[in-house]
C-alpha cells in the first residue's frame, strides 16, 4: 500500500508543483485590465461574437479575421470566458495562466515519455514556465493564442509518439488524435505549422527512421499546415487589419537577412539576461553589412557548428536545440509581418530551449553513478539560481502590463529616441484622463516624427479637452495639410470649432 501511495505521488506532485509555481508567479495578473490599443478590444471588449456561445457567434468566429490573424479557436475560448466571468478581465487572465500552467505540465510529461528523467523534465517545465519572455503570452489577453496553440501542439507531439510506438487500432487511435489536436493548435494560432519538421525530427533523432512510412505518416499534417499557411498570409493583408503584405524590411528577402541577424542574436541574450524586455522594440533595417550583422552571421556559424556536433554525437539533445530554431522561421519575416521582433514570439521556441539548457547542465545517462551525483547537485544549484532569479524578473514584469498606460510608459523608458511609444502613450494617458501628461507624450512624439497625423490629431484632441479651441483647431489644421484626406480631422475640427462658438456665446 506504501509502495502504490508512493508512486501515486511520484506522478502527481511534479504536475501540482508545475501548476502551484505558475500560479504563484502570474497571479498578481489577477488585478489587471483590458489594454486598450493592444488589441483587446478587436478581440474582446468590442467584439460581440465573443459574448456567449450562440450559433451565429459560432460562425463568425470561423469566419472572421482579427488583427490580421485567423484564429477561431481563441475566439470561442473568450465566449467561455465570457460565459463564466463575464466582461471581466480576471476571468480572462486566470484562463491564460491556468492554459501557460497546462503547457508546463504537457511539456513535462512530454519530456518524461521521450527521456525517462524525471527532475531534468520538471527543470524543464519550470524554466518553461517561469522565464520573463513568457509574460507578454500571459499577461496580454489578445495573445491567448500562444498559450491555447501550445495546449494543443504539444498533446499532437506526444499523441504522435504513441502512435509510433504502437501499431494496430491502438496506434491509429493516437495517430488521429494528434491529426486532431494539430488541427485545433492551427485554428488557435499559425505558428502551429512547425509540427510536421518536428515530427520528422523525432523520427529522426529518436527511432533513426527514414523509411517512405514516417513521410506517409506526415502527409495530413503537412496538407494541413499548408493550408493555414495560405490562410495566414492572406491574413496579414491591410484589408483585414494585418501588416503591409509582402513587404521585406529594406525592401528585399536580402536585407531582411540583413536585419534578422542580429535580431537572432538578441533573442539569444534575451533568454539568458532578459532584463531589458519590452512590449515594443524597433531593431535597425539594414541595408548592408556592418559590424553587428557580421557578429552576427559568425555567432550563427557557431551555432549551426555546435547542431553539426549534437547531431552526430547526442541526436537526442539536438532535437530540442533545432525545435528552438524552427520555432522562429515563422516569425523570421520569411512572410513580413508587421513587427519585426517581440518577446511572444520566443514562445515556442522556449520549447525547445527550455529541455536543451537543462541538457548543457544534467548529466547523461551513461555517466558514472558518482558522476550523476555530483552533476545533479551543481545542476540542482544552478538551476535554483536560475528559476529565481527569472521568476523576480518575471513578478516584476507583470506589473509593467497591468494596464496600457504602464506598459507604453515602461516602452517608451526603454526607446527613448523613437516616437510610437510616446504616441501610445499620450493615446493611452489620453484615454485616462490624464489630459496634461498626455499632451507631454504626445509633444514628446511629434519632436521625434513631426509629419505624424496620428499624434497631431490627438494631441489636438487633448486641447480641446482642455477647452483650448483655437489650439486644437491649429493641430487639426496641420492634419488637413499633411493629409488632406483625413476624414478623424475634418470631423475634429468641425467639433472644436462648434465648441468654441458655444464657449464664446457663453461669455
Amino acid at each position: 500500500m506504501r509502495e502504490k501511495h508512493y508512486e501515486l505521488l511520484r506522478l502527481l506532485l511534479p504536475p501540482l508543483l508545475l501548476v502551484a509555481v505558475s500560479f504563484a508567479i502570474y497571479g498578481s495578473l489577477l488585478d489587471h485590465e483590458f489594454l486598450t490599443g493592444w488589441d483587446d478590444p478587436t478581440y474582446v471588449t468590442k467584439n460581440e461574437a465573443v459574448r456567449g456561445f450562440s450559433w451565429d457567434n459560432i460562425r463568425t468566429a470561423f469566419t472572421t479575421y482579427y488583427a490580421g490573424n485567423y484564429a477561431p479557436i481563441q475566439i470561442l475560448s473568450y465566449m467561455l470566458d465570457y460565459t463564466l466571468f463575464g466582461m471581466n478581465a480576471s476571468g480572462f487572465l486566470f484562463t491564460n495562466i491556468l492554459l501557460h500552467a497546462g503547457n508546463g505540465v504537457l511539456l513535462y510529461l512530454l519530456l518524461t515519455r521521450l527521456h525517462s528523467r524525471h527532475l531534468w523534465a520538471f527543470f524543464a517545465a519550470l524554466i518553461f514556465l517561469v522565464h520573463p519572455l513568457q509574460v507578454e503570452s500571459v499577461a496580454w489577453i489578445s495573445q491567448r493564442k500562444n498559450v491555447l496553440a501550445m495546449l494543443f501542439f504539444l498533446p499532437a507531439i506526444y499523441w504522435y509518439v504513441l502512435h509510433r510506438d504502437q501499431r494496430g487500432r491502438k496506434g491509429t487511435a493516437w495517430y488521429l488524435l494528434s491529426i486532431a489536436a494539430f488541427i485545433l493548435a492551427l485554428l488557435a494560432k499559425s505558428v502551429a505549422v512547425i509540427l510536421p519538421p518536428i515530427l520528422l525530427l523525432y523520427n529522426l533523432c529518436f527511432r533513426r527512421d527514414r523509411s517512405r512510412s514516417v513521410w506517409i505518416d506526415l502527409i495530413p499534417y503537412i496538407a494541413a499546415a499548408g493550408v493555414v499557411a495560405l490562410l495566414s498570409m492572406q491574413s496579414q493583408n491591410p484589408e483585414f487589419d494585418g501588416g503591409k503584405a509582402y513587404h521585406y524590411p529594406g525592401g528585399s528577402l536580402y536585407t531582411t537577412a540583413l536585419t534578422m541577424l542580429p535580431v537572432l542574436a538578441r533573442y539569444l541574450g534575451m533568454i539568458f539576461w532578459p532584463t531589458e524586455l519590452s512590449a515594443w522594440y524597433a531593431p535597425p533595417v539594414r541595408t548592408g553589412i556592418d559590424a553587428e550583422v557580421a557578429l552576427s552571421f559568425l555567432l550563427l556559424t557557431a551555432l549551426a557548428a555546435v547542431g553539426l556536433a549534437l547531431w552526430l554525437h547526442r541526436r537526442t539533445i539536438f532535437f530540442w536545440y533545432a525545435i528552438f530554431f524552427i520555432g522562429l522561421i515563422p516569425v523570421s519575416q520569411i512572410v513580413p509581418l508587421m513587427t519585426l521582433m517581440n518577446d511572444r514570439y520566443l514562445y515556442f521556441p522556449l520549447l525547445g530551449a527550455a529541455p536543451f539548457l537543462c541538457a548543457l547542465l544534467m548529466p547523461p545517462p551513461s555517466a558514472p553513478a558518482q558522476t550523476k551525483v555530483n552533476r545533479q547537485t551543481i545542476a540542482g544549484a544552478v538551476f535554483a539560481i536560475l528559476i529565481l532569479f527569472w521568476g523576480a524578473l518575471t513578478v516584476e514584469r507583470n506589473g509593467v502590463w497591468k494596464n496600457s498606460v504602464t506598459l507604453w510608459r515602461d516602452a517608451a523608458g526603454k526607446a527613448p529616441g523613437h516616437y510610437l511609444p510616446h504616441h501610445g502613450l499620450g493615446c493611452a494617458l489620453l484615454k485616462d484622463d490624464q489630459v496634461d501628461e498626455a499632451i507631454t507624450a504626445l509633444t514628446r512624439a511629434l519632436e521625434l516624427n513631426p509629419r505624424n497625423v496620428e499624434t497631431y490629431n490627438e494631441l489636438g484632441i487633448c486641447y480641446g479637452r482642455k477647452e483650448q479651441y483655437d489650439r486644437a483647431i491649429e493641430l487639426f489644421d496641420t492634419v488637413l495639410r499633411i493629409d488632406p484626406t483625413s476624414a478623424p480631422a475634418r470631423a475634429n475640427i468641425e467639433v472644436a470649432k462648434e465648441l468654441k462658438r458655444r464657449a464664446q456665446e457663453q461669455r
